[in-house]
């Protein structure tokens, strides 16, 4: 049952509430009192267009989402693209301006190119001269040095050969003495026992005088043996005097002639290293000359063969030029007589459709008379019959909105104004909504529609918009 609300008069409530039951098309009574009684079937239709207008609303707000995200993706590809598209403007300038330019320096480019082979030219033929008059200058100065060196090797080799024949003489001279001085020391020795032999035989006689005698004569012999023997040691000393005289003069020689040795042999050394140091400087030079040379060598087969490389990616590229230029112009005629074809067929199109236009505007006339001599009776009929359904509609409409508000008043509103500002209510059963189908198997199915919780959060969503510039409005790609 339908009540006035208390500052509401019945005056002001009726016609509204009559026009919304008569468009939802119910069955209602007027109490006296002014409230309204609706059939209980009217109550089931209305709920079933409330349930159909939710859907309606959930439906066209997941539209309204889904095309919003659509709309900001296309505005950032078509943004993109737009980017893409004047790269590849400005890249395409640039390259026809870099191609013009070298096709208008082309000729420049290779009188540079003849300038500088021109130049390569000369300085590795001024290079292979210098070169090659510095090689010939290292191999005179290698031979002299190694003729000094082969006689300096002679010289060394006889001045020890000559030192070695001084030293053997020495020796042998040094072995004759010792043994002189030993043939000596042995006559001496013998001597001295043939005077002992004789005077034990001379104090040994049995005559006295006679032993006398032999006494004093082997006496005197004695002395005369005593001054032969002291003037054989004092010639002897003498002798060996003058031998160590001879020998400490000798020795002074041969310490100066060592000294002498010593010095010529350090000179030698010196003079040995130093041709050595020039030897080794010799070859260091040659390897260094061989070097340059084998490096020339390289460096002239590297401009050679980058000499060449040019010329060949220039003619290369001339090639190239004149193939793409020829393209271009197949290309253009192609599109040329492309075009012409297509003028033509499109000619031929509109004489045909105007053609067909002419025929169907007579047709059409044709109809437009024959339509005007239809009955009136039968074009009133009709329009009864319009005017009939529309108030018919309107009365259902009518119903359906007065079903609506009805459950408004009974249930409690999915949104609150509060402070001035709208919010959704919360803790919110939701209730299965609709008459559940029964399947074969005996389960129980509901019409699949949004609960008040998914419409809390669409609303939510859009009152709040978390991912508002997001191409993902509703979900996460990891989500």
């Amino acid at each position: 049952m339908l009540l006035p609300t208390a500052k509401a008069s019945v005056t002001e409530k009726q016609p509204v509430v009559d026009a919304m039951l008569d468009a939802c098309g119910a069955t209602y009574h007027v109490t006296p009192a002014g409230g309204f009684l609706v059939a209980a079937n009217s109550l089931v239709e209305m709920h079933r267009i409330m349930q159909e207008t939710a859907e309606r609303h959930a439906t066209l707000i997941q539209a309204f989402a889904r095309t919003l995200s659509c709309c900001t993706t296309l505005q950032r590809r078509i943004s993109v693209w737009a980017d893409l598209l004047r790269d590849i403007d400005s890249r395409r300038k640039r390259v026809a301006e870099e191609e013009r330019h070298r096709f208008q320096n082309r000729g420049l480019h290779l009188a540079q190119l003849l300038d500088l082979m021109e130049d390569e030219n000369t300085a590795r033929s001024a290079v292979k001269e210098e070169c090659w008059g510095e090689y010939m200058a290292l191999q005179h100065s290698f031979q002299e040095q190694m003729e000094v060196l082969l006689v300096q090797v002679v010289v060394s080799s006889v001045c020890k050969r000559e030192k070695q024949l001084h030293l053997t003489r020495q020796q042998n001279c040094r072995e004759k003495l010792d043994m002189i001085r030993g043939y000596i020391r042995q006559r001496v020795e013998q001597h001295r026992a043939r005077l002992d032999s004789v005077v034990e035989a001379q104090l040994g006689g049995r005559n006295q005088r006679q032993g006398a005698q032999e006494l004093a004569r082997a006496h005197a012999h004695l002395l005369r043996e005593r001054e032969q023997s002291e003037l054989r040691r004092r010639k002897f000393e003498a002798a060996m005097e003058r031998t160590r005289s001879k020998s400490e003069s000798s020795r002074a020689a041969r310490e100066e002639a060592v000294h002498a040795s010593k010095e010529k042999l350090w000179r030698r050394h010196h003079q040995n290293r130093a041709a050595r140091e020039r030897l080794q400087q010799a070859r260091d030079d040659f390897n260094e000359t061989l070097q340059a040379q084998v490096l020339l060598q390289d460096m002239e087969a590297k401009m050679t063969r980058q000499v060449k490389d040019e010329i060949a990616s220039f003619r290369r590229q001339e090639t190239e030029h004149v193939a793409q230029r020829l393209r271009q112009e197949r290309q253009r005629g192609d599109e040329a007589a492309i075009r012409a074809a297509k003028a033509k067929e499109r000619k031929t199109m509109q004489h045909e459709l105007r053609l067909r236009q002419a025929k169907e505007e007579e047709e059409r006339r044709k109809r437009h008379a024959m339509q005007k001599q239809l009955d009136m009776q039968q074009r009133e009929r009709r329009a009864a019959e319009r005017l009939e359904r529309a108030r018919e509609q309107q009365k259902r409409r009518l119903m359906r909105e007065l079903i609506g508000v009805e459950a408004s008043l009974r249930k409690l509103p999915l949104y609150e104004h509060r402070a001035g500002r709208t919010s959704l209510r919360a803790n919110r059963c939701d209730d299965q909504l609709g008459e559940p189908l029964v399947l074969t198997s005996g389960k129980k199915t509901y019409t699949r529609i949004l609960s008040e919780s998914s419409l809390r959060g669409l609303f939510e969503y859009h009152a709040t918009k978390p991912r508002a510039g997001s191409p993902y409005p509703y979900a996460t790609p990891g989500r």
